[in-house]
């Protein structure tokens, strides 16, 4: 059974319920002498809600919007609110509100399918059935010819189309906005799509002036004239004012937290009971909205049965997870165990687990416990707070941590008033256990990002640090990887720069060698917009080398990927695991192993089984058996799965099922006496997990 959030689904409600009162309300506007076009008027409605809810997220904090999803949410927006929106207000005057809210209503199995083979949303025989009932109720209200519009056949007809054409771009919104609000700021994820839609307003416009009649100069002058006309006069500014409000403020913030807490497919389902509150409301509306006929009104509740029915396929349907089955030889997954609250764990050698926890009103803690195996028995042990704070920025990928012996801790700190302005700090443990913050691990105290930090005990004392530096992408630099020793007297050693364009935000991997030197692995980024996985070693003598290269995906992406690379050590045999794609977009999680410490690696092996989305952890354990966990999609959400690789590869185990979702963060493993242990958050309780597994 799939949970749904109790608050995505109140949301998505009040939004339907908002956007109906707002289609009235349009429909007015419209119908008046002289109205706004349609472009206009979803070009001020955008505009007004953007500036609201960026000032409203900056001044709240909200958590802003991961820098490699801002691409698809710019998408999303443009999609969805510049094409979409545009489609649904030219059809309003032509068939009328009800008809085209109804029509709308055919993104809804169209979502379905479209999350069933991006995300592996459920889609099952009552999610067909109703999407049947849904497009059988859009006929019957196409038949109708109530509910407002013109009288006109075929301009009734023409009308459907456009709205036809909103179902579609509004599908393609939910689907690519959907996984950009994983993570997002509610009021900053809404601002960046709403940005989206503003840019593609002037797009669309300049599209209309250049295939216009006469000179494209004096066309796009003449469409770009006609999308200000509402900011330059006062007729009708009051109604726009109330309708706008009504749709894009009121309506935008439950919009976006529906996206983000629900399904894909669930979340479309939600926002289609819109014609469900446009009868009730038809008096706010222009006369002929009133105008209702049988075929009307069944076919509007015919259509909200589809979608009912869909919904209760998706949340309480049959469709399961197959039980894991065991193989000979293959690991198997003990119960799992709760932790303390907190997110994002990160994770170090004897057990050691890090944590953020959220102490209310802007104030969070980085908490320390062990997962601990005593004979069969796994336990958390009881957790301490090494240090606390405000202004901190906490975030899925980016998350705090931790040296290998424990005696260092990181966490990230706001510096500017930029989103993605923060810094790497760190504390040090003091002779009576306690942390003492140092400041920043970097000697940049400018604004920019600096984070994705990793840390490495070393054997001749202190801990080496590897960071992305975002120091010079204030003048439209690349971001750098960047290293320094701290000591533990409070001494920084010199800063160097390992490669000097990466990745923006894929997360970095650091062990140390038995030899005493260390390896680091990162997603480079060529200027040719490949994102492969690069290596360098230090060592004290002679700093670091030259990054090299164990395998070329040529893995060409136009944003950053959020998926780093996994190393693990055990003796002269290191593994490399990291998350890639092939020319089509089909997902691989790859592994080399190395032995001879890192010299040499040998042949890339895949050990996925379709459908990984990355957020790679490996170790080695005692006995010196490989596993490797990643995020798997799954029918209900996502999975953490495990395999054991060596000269075979060990049969796929699912330790947990989870949302799926970004909020789910990255799962980490350890070593334990006997086999291993997986940590991992439990977004729904707001606490880390553990498993063990042998």
């Amino acid at each position: 059974m799939l949970e749904l959030s109790f608050w995505g689904l109140f949301a998505g409600i009040f939004s339907a319920g908002s956007w109906a009162v707002a289609s009235h309300l349009f429909s007015r506007i419209f119908a008046a002498p002289d109205p706004p076009s349609a472009s206009a008027a979803v070009l001020f409605k955008n505009v007004l809600a953007t500036v609201l809810f960026f000032i409203i997220g900056a001044a709240i904090g909200d958590g802003g919007v991961p820098s490699g999803a801002v691409t698809q949410m710019l998408i999303s927006g443009l999609l969805g609110f510049a094409i979409g929106d545009a489609m649904y207000f030219a059809a309003l005057p032509m068939c009328g509100v009800q008809t085209t809210a109804v029509v709308s209503l055919a993104n809804v199995p169209l979502t379905v399918i479209g999350a069933h083979w991006l995300f592996g949303d459920v889609m099952d025989s009552g999610s067909l059935v109703g999407g049947g009932l849904v497009l059988a109720g859009v006929l019957l209200v196409l038949r109708s010819g109530g509910g407002g519009g013109s009288l006109d056949p075929k301009i009734r007809r023409r009308g459907a189309m456009i709205a036809a054409v909103n179902a579609l771009a509004i599908t393609a919104a939910i689907l690519s906005g959907h996984e950009g609000m994983q993570g997002a700021g509610v009021f900053t994820g809404a601002g960046m799509r709403l940005t989206g839609g503003v840019i593609g307003a002037f797009m669309l416009a300049t599209v209309l002036g250049v295939i216009s009649r006469g000179s494209p100069v004096t066309g796009v002058g003449r469409e770009f004239a006609e999308l200000a006309k509402p900011f330059r006069r006062r007729a009708g500014l009051r109604a726009l004012l109330i309708a706008s409000i009504t749709g894009s403020v009121l309506g935008l913030v439950p919009y976006h937290l529906a996206l983000r807490e629900l399904p894909a497919g669930v979340a479309a389902l939600v926002f289609s009971t819109t014609p469900l509150f446009t009868l009730p409301f038809a008096r706010l509306g222009v006369a002929g909205a009133r105008r209702t006929t049988p075929s009307l009104i069944i076919g509007t509740l015919l259509g909200f049965a589809g979608v009912g029915v869909v919904l209760y396929a998706q949340s309480c349907g049959t469709a399961e997870e197959p039980a894991p089955t065991v193989e000979s030889g293959a690991v198997q997954v003990q119960s799992a165990v709760e932790g303390p609250a907190g997110r994002f764990p990160r994770v170090a050698d004897a057990g050691r687990v890090l944590a953020t926890r959220s102490l209310g009103d802007g104030e969070h803690a980085l908490i320390a416990t062990r997962l601990q195996l005593e004979g069969d028995q796994l336990s958390f042990e009881e957790e301490q707070s090494l240090v606390e704070g405000s202004d901190w920025f906490v975030n899925w990928a980016d998350s705090p941590a931790i040296s290998s012996a424990g005696e260092l801790v990181t966490w990230l700190k706001k510096a500017e008033a930029g989103t993605y302005d923060y810094h790497v700090q760190y504390a040090l443990r003091q002779e009576d256990g306690e942390f003492a913050e140092q400041g920043p691990v970097h000697e940049d105290t400018g604004p920019g990002e600096h984070g994705f930090a990793s840390l490495a005990t070393l054997d001749q004392g202190g801990v080496l640090a590897v960071w992305l530096d975002g120091r010079l992408m204030g003048d439209k630099g690349p971001m750098t990887l960047m290293s320094r020793v701290l000591y533990g007297d409070g001494r920084r050693g010199p800063e160097s720069v390992l490669d000097g364009k990466t990745c923006e935000c894929c997360p970095t991997s650091l062990i140390v060698l038995d030899d005493g030197s260390a390896l680091v692995a990162w997603r480079d980024r060529s200027d040719e917009g490949l994102r492969d996985i690069q290596l360098a070693r230090w060592s004290e003598a002679d700093g670091w080398s030259e990054p090299f290269s164990v395998h070329k995906d040529n893995w060409e992406y136009p944003a950053c990927p959020v998926n780093g690379p996994a190393l693990a050590v055990d003796g002269e045999e290191v593994a490399l695991a990291w998350y890639t794609e092939d020319a089509e977009g089909v997902s691989r999680i790859q592994v080399c192993l190395s032995e001879d410490g890192g010299q040499s690696f040998g042949p890339a092996r895949q050990i996925d089984r379709g459908a990984a989305k990355g957020q790679i952890s490996a170790c080695f354990d005692q006995q010196g058996r490989l596993l490797v966990s990643w995020l798997e999609s799954t029918e209900t959400g996502g999975a953490w799965v495990v395999r054991t690789i060596g000269s075979e590869l060990g049969s796929i185990q699912t330790v947990a099922t989870v949302t799926g979702k970004r909020s789910d963060g990255c799962a980490r493993l350890l070593a334990l006496p006997k086999g291993w242990g997986l940590v991992w958050t439990d977004v729904e309780q707001g606490r880390i997990m553990g498993a063990s597994i042998r």
